[in-house]
């Protein structure tokens, strides 16, 4: 539409991040159950002596290390998909406005499910430095999520000539 002329591009841009932001999120699937298949394996690993049990530790560690990694990578690109769609309902077509928020709801829900993952692999490593550094990227990947999805809902509320 003419209206939106003047930002066709930078939707046309966004659609295009959003593209490969949707295809990050649905290989983080994959490799979310590929790391747990992981930490099971390890949990399986024989302890019978005490170098099994070495080596079942390291495994296990390692494993929780990888679990953790998938979804803070889910997190952080979630908060990708909420500035995406702040940025379209500002700008885009207000006939977007309800996809903009919706998408706003999904991601912001896709940060704390993915959350809980990271917090729960960091709760079960023994190298506190690296789950007090995972914990301080969640909490501020949290904090952005809830600022940026409550930032969405008002702009579709106000462009949208919405009742709150």
């Amino acid at each position: 539409k003419k209206k939106y002329a003047e930002v066709e591009a930078e939707m046309r841009a966004i659609l295009a991040q959003a593209q490969a932001l949707r295809q990050e999120l649905a290989a983080a699937i994959a490799a979310d159950s590929a790391a747990f298949e992981a930490v099971m394996a390890a949990y399986r690993l024989p302890q019978g002596s005490d170098d099994e049990k070495r080596r079942r530790e390291a495994a296990i560690q390692q494993a929780l290390g990888g679990a953790a990694a998938v979804p803070l990578r889910v997190a952080r690109a979630s908060v990708a998909v909420l500035e995406l769609a702040r940025s379209v309902a500002e700008k885009g077509n207000t006939n977007a406005l309800s996809d903009a928020g919706s998408a706003a709801y999904m991601a912001r829900a896709a940060v704390e499910c993915a959350g809980l993952n990271v917090r729960t692999n960091a709760a079960g490593v023994s190298d506190q430095d690296a789950a007090r550094a995972w914990l301080a990227e969640l909490a501020d990947l949290r904090r952005r999520a809830a600022e940026l999805e409550t930032a969405v809902e008002r702009i579709v509320v106000e462009r949208g000539n919405l009742s709150s």
